[in-house]
């Protein structure tokens, strides 16, 4: 959650609480089309938007910007440790949510309960 102040017309300021809701600790090694696209579109190079982050340094940038919660993705077929971690080392820091491929009907449902029986899946 990100602590911003706004200021309207010269008002006293209101204060709310902001979610970036989609936070990368891995990103793949080769960039999908798309992503190489959105970093063109931003004149960016790929590896400097898509690029994958240590905890540590996701944390700093989280302190430095004031965001006081993000939230990490897995997909339940395939879940990062290294992000499952994360989450367990600093629950009041990440929340974990999961992405499901609904096409694997019953084998991704009870791959999800097993995640979500060890991991605190919200």
């Amino acid at each position: 959650l990100l602590r911003c102040r706004l200021e309207l017309n010269g008002c006293e300021a209101l204060s709310m609480r902001l979610i970036d809701a989609w936070v990368n600790l891995e990103m793949p090694a080769l960039p999908a089309e798309w992503q190489q696209q959105a970093a063109a579109a931003l004149k960016r190079s790929e590896a400097d938007v898509f690029r994958s982050s240590s905890e540590h340094d996701l944390l700093a940038a989280m302190d430095q910007a004031g965001v006081e919660r993000a939230i990490l993705m897995v997909q339940n077929d395939r879940p990062s440790s290294t992000v499952l971690k994360a989450v367990e080392q600093h629950p009041q820091r990440f929340g974990l949510s999961v992405l499901v491929d609904p096409r694997r009907g019953m084998k991704a449902l009870r791959a999800l309960q097993r995640l979500a029986g060890a991991h605190p899946v919200r």
